[in-house]
């Protein structure tokens, strides 16, 4: 009897690959980075991740330039329909007023949330410096869980995705992970902080953090499934009012002082020279600029290609990236925890590959509501259908397309 389904991966399943590669590059990057510990550097850091996305600019021309003879061909083909329906009340002008109207709305959202969900950071970290309270920031595995649990939630109430049983098994899965993890996340961070107001607060940072970027995800999905919006105009327009709103959030800071490292107040903005004293910084922001959209623009063809719920599988993959970082290249990582992080990523993996139905199983009826299946079960109608007399072997396997087959295998 078949109790697992795998579905064979088509070349989209590439980008999680690429998102691999660009979160191990992207650490490596960041790691030639030399800190100066002053505060100026988390307004630094989230102005070049914003900036990074105005590269989105040279793919927009290039996309353009090659579109120009598609266009021209296009022209010349075109029919004149002199006899076309007109509708008595369609006001076409004042519709795409409207959808215009909708998408701004949505950007501007978006990037809303873009923005507070990287800028809690800088406010973290400004009241951690004003209230001289030194917080070690452990790698906290729960948020990685709250991240996948909070992509499943919003695209249910946002984009109204159904839940059904295998569903829900991995939502069980999650929260068992969740409330052990999360009791160990607590134990740890009490051990290695005496502040324990500040550290909660900051788990609970971490989390609104998330969290945000969860909602942004699905928004996202929404431009791109309703709008047809591009990702890289996606990430121009977030680019423009990202950058914007941290202007607005910069001003007030131009006439409040803040401590740097050795406690010395003073305007933050006058410091930023420090980070490009030493000079190799200079080409590790030039790297990060690139590497930063790559990452980006990776995550909204996932969100366009598959889902929110791909993302936060490929959340899980880039993490497991991270711990493989940890214990080869940085070795910063003791065994124990590596083999807890490593335990908990594949249960992860596992979990979201069964909720976005790369793996099936076909027990307890938990395969029933899966597309696979159920495009199965229309083909095999179809058949009977069209040929009632016709034999059908019960194990032939239907697909649409090459892009989307399934194999099943016998456990």
């Amino acid at each position: 009897m078949k109790y697992l389904e795998l579905s064979i991966l088509n070349k989209n399943y590439l980008l999680f690959l690429s998102y691999f590669i660009v979160v191990l590059i992207r650490e490596i990057i960041n790691d030639f980075y030399s800190s100066t510990k002053d505060i100026i550097e988390s307004f630094h850091k989230y102005y070049t991740y914003s900036l990074s996305d105005f590269l989105s600019i040279i793919a927009i021309i290039i996309i353009k330039i090659r579109s120009k003879g598609i266009k021209k061909n296009n022209n010349a083909e075109k029919i004149n329909h002199n006899n076309s329906i007109k509708y008595i009340y369609y006001n076409p002008e004042y519709e795409n007023i409207k959808k215009i109207i909708r998408i701004f709305i949505i950007i501007i959202l978006i990037s809303l949330f873009d923005f507070l969900a990287q800028y809690s950071n800088v406010i973290f970290n400004i009241i951690q410096k004003k209230t001289d309270s030194v917080i070690n920031k452990i790698n906290l595995n729960s948020v990685l869980i709250i991240n996948v649990i909070t992509k499943y939630i919003f695209s249910r109430l946002i984009l109204y995705t159904p839940f059904y049983k295998h569903h829900y098994l991995c939502f069980l899965i999650n929260l068992i992970l969740l409330i052990a993890l999360g009791i160990i996340d607590i134990i740890q961070i009490n051990n290695n902080n005496n502040n324990s107001l500040m550290a909660f607060f900051y788990i609970a940072m971490k989390i609104l953090s998330v969290t945000l970027y969860s909602i942004e995800d699905v928004l996202a999905k929404v431009i791109f499934e309703f709008y047809s919006i591009s990702p890289y105009i996606l990430l121009l327009y977030r680019a423009i009012f990202v950058c914007f709103i941290a202007i607005l959030f910069s001003i007030p800071f131009i006439f409040i002082e803040l401590p740097d490292e050795n406690g010395k107040n003073s305007c933050v903005f006058t410091r930023i020279w420090k980070i490009y004293d030493n000079k190799l910084n200079i080409l590790t922001i030039i790297g990060m600029l690139i590497i930063q959209f790559i990452y980006n623009i990776n995550i909204f063809f996932i969100i366009d290609k598959f889902s929110p719920s791909h993302m936060a599988m490929a959340s899980v993959i880039g993490s497991f990236g991270s711990l493989l970082n940890s214990i080869i290249i940085f070795k910063n990582v003791e065994l124990l925890e590596f083999f807890i992080r490593f335990i908990l990523y594949f249960l992860l993996i596992i979990s979201t590959s069964i909720y976005n139905e790369i793996i099936i199983l076909k027990c307890f009826g938990l395969h029933k509501h899966t597309k696979s299946i159920m495009e199965k079960e229309a083909n095999m109608d179809y058949i009977k259908n069209i040929k009632p007399n016709q034999s059908i072997d019960e194990n032939i396997t239907f697909s649409e397309n090459d892009e989307q087959e399934s194999i099943s295998i016998v456990i």
